[in-house]
């Protein structure tokens, strides 16, 4: 059977209950079923590429993406994703919307597991995205609060050395104004120093309950300066997060050692900072050598590198509070 008539997505997605969704998980079986006879394996994350075939690797694409659209027709529907088909999304592979459905569900144990209770009086919460890209998924994090929680506004810290992400990021949200996915988009400019440079866009997402509430995303641009790269986030970004999401960078290392240097910086003044990071065994460590517990039950594949087909990745994410 040809790959294009198993994989999901034929219908608009703006709500659960099309006829995809009844027929995803036969879709999802029928996929497994013919990875399990050119391989002898089950489809499980970065693995199935390991073969490298043309064919395969678009077998295990089409599986990461309906088990995926699978996930999203049990689940409430996502509050930041276009009007077009889901294949569109690309949750298979390496695009804005890939790791909605892991967002929609890291979203609800930090809601209800690590966030503390929100009143009406409650300020912003603030999430710091580090080497962001242009990634539009994790915003239904942000989404997901204002719609679950008493807070009024959710602000976004992306952080990145490529201007054209931020121009990528506002052009998808100026699609999902036009759909009505959200309201009132604005862009403004920030601070500016020798090292670093701020954009600033603002709109507004309608609740189900039909509140009108804010999500505001500071896109800080580091300068590459004679050569040498800035580190992935400023102290001050750091500090004020309530939440940190990190992920994709492209270096492991680097990541750990910038978190060494903030959690020195802060002299313990960020106990209870929220993070999601990925399963990578370097970041369980540095988890559990600062934290309690750590919450790594979660179904979603996590991150671009999921499908790096030369290492076999099964990414999935991990949420703990910093001790």
């Amino acid at each position: 059977m040809p790959v294009n008539e198993l994989t999901p997505g034929t219908k608009p997605t703006d709500t659960t209950g099309h006829d995809w969704c009844e027929s995803i998980d036969e879709r999802c079986d029928q996929i497994a079923t013919l990875i399990l006879s050119h391989t002898g394996l089950a489809p499980d994350g970065g693995t199935c590429y390991q073969h490298g075939t043309k064919e395969m690797d678009d077998l295990c694409t089409a599986h990461l993406s309906c088990d995926a659209t699978s996930y999203m027709c049990r689940a409430e529907k996502p509050f930041l994703t276009p009007n077009t088909e889901i294949d569109e999304w690309k949750l298979g592979e390496s695009g804005q919307y890939h790791d909605v459905p892991a967002f929609m569900e890291v979203a609800d144990t930090v809601i209800h597991s690590f966030m503390p209770n929100a009143t009406p009086e409650s300020g912003p919460v603030e999430i710091m995205y580090f080497a962001s890209g242009n990634h539009i998924a994790p915003l239904e994090l942000g989404a997901k609060i204002l719609n679950s929680t008493e807070h009024k506004q959710v602000n976004f810290t992306y952080t990145e050395i490529d201007q054209e992400y931020y121009k990528e990021i506002y052009t998808e949200l100026s699609m999902l104004e036009q759909q009505g996915k959200i309201l009132d988009l604005k862009q403004r400019k920030g601070f500016s120093t020798p090292t670093h440079s701020e954009s600033i866009v603002e709109f507004k997402i309608r609740t189900d309950s039909g509140e009108i509430k804010t999500m505001q995303i500071t896109f800080v641009l580091g300068k590459v300066i004679d050569g040498e790269y800035p580190p992935y986030f400023r102290p001050s970004d750091y500090d004020k997060a309530d939440i940190v999401i990190g992920f994709d960078a492209e270096s492991v290392d680097a990541t750990v050692g910038h978190l060494n240097e903030a959690r020195a910086y802060s002299k313990g003044d960020d106990q209870g900072k929220i993070f999601i990071m990925e399963n990578r065994d370097d970041y369980v460590e540095w988890a559990k050598g600062n934290s309690e517990y750590v919450v790594d039950n979660f179904s979603q594949h996590f991150g671009c590198e999921t499908i790096k087909k030369d290492e076999g990745l099964n990414l999935r994410p991990i949420v703990f509070k910093l001790k």
